[in-house]
């Protein structure tokens, strides 16, 4: 493969959706053209479900065009919604810092219906826990990190149709977003009055996904 061809690591992060919005748009451009990278897209896709694989374990060529279609409509950073008692998550390593969530606080025993997911924007990252709090609302909970330490001075903002309906200034290590009604959201970070980027987030009965 050409230098300027995309790397299986590469495709394998852009199919884990471990991978920057920059980034992302440059593979997708980039598959649209090379039959040969599409080609290494299938194999990757292929070799994150079967970890037995080898990446010399070719798919066949008659094969590879009609696995790209399916797997092409397939591919989706959707994360669908968990279900779990407050007790069966408290372990977990982002337990911490959603001790905002009233489900979580107000020792309700009550199955927790959460969705949870980490994304870069720019030098932060965006860990996101969305619980649903009723059949067509949800709250979101959004810790920011910068090179693995809470984010300082950074601002929220959340917009949705255009309409900026929160601004808020984090200062503490999360912030609780509540009450959202289900549909697409655009959160903009910027810190110390720099712009660092933004995520579209669509929530929904089937989970979050990144538009």
């Amino acid at each position: 493969m050409e230098t300027s061809c995309i790397d299986m690591d590469t495709l394998a992060d852009y199919l884990a959706g471990n991978i920057s919005a920059e980034e992302k748009e440059r593979v997708e451009c980039h598959l649209s053209e090379c039959d040969e990278c599409r080609e290494d897209f299938v194999i990757a896709n292929t070799l994150l479900r079967d970890d037995t694989l080898s990446p010399r374990e070719a798919v066949p060529q008659t094969t590879s065009q009609s696995l790209w279609e399916q797997i092409r409509e397939k591919i989706s950073t959707l994360c669908e919604w968990s279900l779990a008692l407050p007790s069966e998550v408290s372990g977990q390593p982002w337990f911490d810092w959603i001790g905002t969530a009233q489900a979580v606080r107000s020792g309700n025993s009550s199955p927790l219906e959460y969705a949870l997911m980490s994304r870069d924007v720019d030098d932060l990252r965006a860990e996101i826990f969305v619980e649903k709090t009723a059949p067509d609302t949800a709250d979101i909970i959004i810790r920011v990190l910068r090179d693995g330490e809470d984010a300082q001075n950074v601002r929220l903002i959340l917009i949705q149709k255009g309409i900026p309906l929160v601004s808020r200034l984090m200062n503490s290590n999360s912030t609780h977003l509540r009450n959202l009604a289900f549909g697409t959201y655009r959160l903009a970070f910027a810190q110390n009055a720099l712009e660092k980027g933004e995520l579209f987030l669509t929530i929904s009965e089937a989970g979050i996904d990144e538009k």
